[in-house]
């Protein structure tokens, strides 16, 4: 008697779980040899309380200032989410989106501030969500260039039809980069902004009562100390040498620091011979916080390795980008584990045509544009209304495959001792899961077989999605037999890489797709003096200084823009300047900006234009095992 696929399927996924569950979790720890060592760990933050606890990034290894880190992750844009017509408008959806909010960053650092009409976010997995922050200082930053200036990843043909087009996110590749030298064993801390620097937030008894600047004062004046210090070294003698130092911080200190005297005289030894070893440990801030560096066995008792997948192209036709295992691991080993960010009701994933009305934002319930993309990342199951969006390093790449079939991984809650899961939050109807204030849920992803190092990751996403993606291609291809599709932006741009922009473009005459315009990356300054500073229409004149490096690139700085007029250079590599009128996206304030470089120049997606709001586009959330589905959240069950 032959077995179906189906019945194949169930006894092989029995066998590898008896298989996995045979296995201790201390098995699971070491999943890699010292000749291969962890570059980036996860373990409880030093901002971790009882209350609210949480985990944190630790560098590995060193990393030097400026160096990239790994793991580049996927941008999941959240279009128009936020807003009242979405807060207001459904049950608990309120509360399910300001728990959401606290983990979304601006549009700018990935470019996607021109998805929607309002206020797009996105979420960023990995660093975007697990380095925290700290009053005291941040060691790691995006490095924005890498996915501002990405170019198509080839996942579909430039004006042919691809299933995936919408259902993968188009934004990807961001990387963050040290911002000063970081010693292994250092938790990583992220430039949140000026915003969170000049709040209140997060003040609690680990974080810091002084801010960054103090430390950057600090540092400065301790230099200045050193060298003054090394000077007259030969000339004094120990006591001397505690005289003058005592004089510098007591008496001068305060005509140059003015009223940040005191609190730069706290962070200073007294002593002249720790002055240099402050220098040694890299600064104020390192000196004083010394237990912010954990040991490797430190790491590898509290933490687990998030340094065991990377991305590229998938093995999958139609999967975009995948993930790959970093090192050879051991059946039974944590690959990677997942923090996730319970989402209680999914309904705050639907998105509506939002108009205005005596200045409030409303849904037009009888307009659905569908779900955000972010719905397919999310994992869920037909007997609850509670979605779970896995924020774990790199975990967005994996894709699927069946049981038995290819799939070499699962997820379980956690049973790691210190990289806990709150298992009372298991017993929760949604609607208190909803109102819990810091819910801590983690699973961890778990090889089912031994993963040769290079080999492409997969989970089974369960038959409900399978069914439908089946379903969803077969439609698709029928839609679009003649295997058309508008160019995009970023497709159309390839075809400027060497050839001029064309400028001042007529209505009728449009030179680009419909819904793709131009957008400048601009920092400008004043014009030279005996130059006109005002344009015939009144507009400032101003003149471009920036970027001038990949390093420079910045979401912030991205304009929309009309090129007015085209200089060809015949040095300097930039092939040709551009006079352009830029227009702030919120007040439509405009500037004449002149000299702006044609690697300044881009072209974007207008509101929701791009692919992930094509109409119809592939929505299905991920299957949760139903072994792993708390029976207190299956509230949809019939």
């Amino acid at each position: 008697m032959s077995l179906s696929s189906s019945s194949y399927r169930l006894i092989a996924a029995i066998s590898v779980l008896l298989m996995v569950a045979s296995t201790s979790h201390a098995a699971s720890q070491m999943t890699y040899d010292d000749t291969n060592p962890c570059r980036l760990w996860l373990a409880p933050s030093h901002v971790s309380t009882e209350a609210n606890p949480k985990y944190g990034i630790f560098a590995g290894v060193d990393y030097a200032q400026d160096e990239h880190l790994p793991n580049s992750e996927l941008a999941l844009p959240l279009v128009d989410f936020l807003e009242s017509a979405n807060k207001d408008d459904g049950h608990l959806h309120r509360e399910i989106l300001d728990y959401i909010e606290s983990f979304l960053w601006t549009s700018e650092y990935a470019g996607a501030k021109w998805e929607g009409n309002y206020s797009t976010t996105v979420l960023v997995p990995g660093a975007g969500v697990l380095a925290n922050y700290h009053s005291g200082f941040y060691n790691v930053d995006w490095s924005q260039g890498s996915v501002l200036l990405r170019e198509p990843d080839g996942t579909a043909e430039p004006g042919k039809a691809h299933p995936s087009r919408g259902a993968i996110t188009d934004y990807y590749n961001l990387t963050v980069k040290a911002t000063q030298n970081i010693r292994a064993g250092m938790e990583l801390f992220a430039n949140f902004g000026d915003v969170w620097d000049e709040g209140d937030n997060e003040k609690n008894i680990y974080q810091d009562k002084l801010n960054r600047w103090d430390y950057m004062n600090a540092d400065q004046i301790l230099d200045e100390v050193i060298v003054f210090m090394d000077k007259y070294d030969d000339e004094m003698s120990p006591e001397l040498k505690d005289e003058a130092l005592d004089f510098i911080l007591d008496k001068l200190l305060g005509t140059a620091a003015g009223k940040h005297a005191k609190v730069i005289r706290s962070l200073i030894p007294d002593n002249p011979r720790k002055l240099k070893k402050v220098n040694e440990m890299g600064g104020t801030f390192h000196y004083r916080n010394s237990d912010l560096v954990k040991s490797p066995a430190w790491l590898n008792k509290y933490g687990l390795c998030v340094d065991n997948i990377r991305s590229g192209p998938s093995t999958v036709k139609d999967a975009g980008r995948g993930a790959f295992a970093s090192r050879n691991l051991k059946l039974g080993a944590t690959i990677v584990p997942v923090p996730m960010v319970p989402i209680a009701n999914e309904d705050v994933m639907e998105m509506y045509t939002i108009f205005e009305d005596d200045n409030e934002l409303k849904y037009d319930r009888d307009k659905s544009l569908g779900k955000q993309q972010i719905f397919n990342y999310c994992f869920g199951h037909p007997e609850s209304s509670v979605l779970l969006m896995p924020v774990g390093p790199m975990v967005t790449y994996i894709n699927h495959a069946p049981t038995g079939l290819g799939a070499n991984a699962y997820l379980r809650w956690s049973e790691h001792p210190y990289i806990y899961n709150d298992e009372e939050l298991l017993d929760l109807h949604p609607e208190q899961l909803a109102v819990t204030e810091n819910p801590n849920l983690v699973m961890e992803l778990i090889a089912i077989i031994p993963i040769a190092e290079g080999d492409e990751i997969f989970i089974d996403y369960g038959k409900d999605w399978e069914t439908m993606w089946g379903d969803y291609k077969e439609a698709f291809e029928t839609s679009y037999a003649d295997g058309k599709w508008p160019l995009k932006a970023r497709e159309k741009m390839v075809e400027f890489k060497d050839k001029p922009f064309p400028v001042d473009v007529k209505q009728n005459a449009n030179p680009y797709p419909k819904g793709v315009a131009t957008a400048c990356f601009i920092e400008s300054t004043e014009v030279e003096d005996g130059t006109p500073k005002t344009s015939e229409h009144d507009d400032d004149i101003v003149q471009w200084i920036n970027p001038t490096s990949f390093a420079k690139y910045k979401g912030h700085n991205m304009f929309a823009c009309d090129l007015m007029e085209r200089t060809e250079l015949l040095t300097d590599g930039n092939m040709y300047n551009y006079t352009v009128l830029a227009r702030q996206q919120d007040t439509m304030e405009a500037l004449l900006v002149k000299g702006v470089p044609h690697a300044a120049v881009t072209l974007v997606d207008l509101p929701y234009t791009s692919d992930m709001h094509t109409p119809g586009a592939f929505r299905q959330w991920i299957g949760i095992q139903d072994a792993q589905l708390p029976q207190a959240w299956r509230n949809l069950r019939g």
